[in-house]
């Protein structure tokens, strides 16, 4: 696939993403219920922000890089090469992993957060624009270190005798190897 077409991609990608957080932030119930909002004392509204931080910060990675400035750049007399495409793509995979896991720590802990799919979301996404099957692994591997720290660290620890907990991880867990599964075979497959 295009380098140009995978940054397009993934920049609307993105928007879509962010608006589906915004969406499940709104229909949240109040910060107060819980455990790690009053803990740690971190609102709705600051997570709001720091959504907004991360649209900037990954949306500029993606707007400086080869794929998108010289569709953009001219315009405004911009002649620069921009970031290559390859190195801003892995940057944003890397920054959603560390997002993902921020939100669902801030959202009641990996294992009982609306947001738990969303650190498994990375390596699917990875998959589908096509990189390179070393960067799927690696994200895989950073995303379920992520979501075993979360879950060993948090308030809904998997050390505890929640047996609906430990399904949803153990779940959740053959879910993404299900879809990596599937997602190398494909890559692996002739074009």
């Amino acid at each position: 696939m295009d380098s140009t077409k995978v940054v397009v991609i993934f920049a609307v990608y993105r928007f879509l993403l962010a608006s589906m957080i915004l969406v499940t932030l709104r229909l949240m119930p109040s910060p107060s219920d819980f455990r790690s909002f009053s803990r740690i004392g971190l609102g709705v509204l600051r997570l709001r922000s720091f959504l907004l931080t991360w649209l900037l910060v990954t949306g500029g990675l993606l707007f400086v890089s080869t794929g998108l400035l010289h569709l953009w750049g001219p315009s405004l007399g911009i002649a620069s090469a921009g970031l290559p495409n390859d190195r801003s793509t892995v940057s944003v995979f890397i920054l959603d992993i560390v997002f993902a896991s921020f939100l669902a720590k801030r959202t009641g802990g990996s294992l009982s957060s609306p947001f738990q799919p969303f650190i498994f979301l990375v390596p699917t996404v990875a998959i589908f624009l096509r990189q390179p099957t070393s960067s799927v692994i690696a994200y895989a591997l950073a995303s379920a270190a992520a979501f075993v720290f979360l879950a060993r660290a948090g308030d809904d620890s998997l050390d505890s005798t929640d047996e609906p907990q430990r399904r949803r991880a153990s779940i959740a867990f053959g879910l993404m190897a299900f879809t990596l599964a599937v997602g190398l075979g494909l890559i692996a497959l002739p074009r």
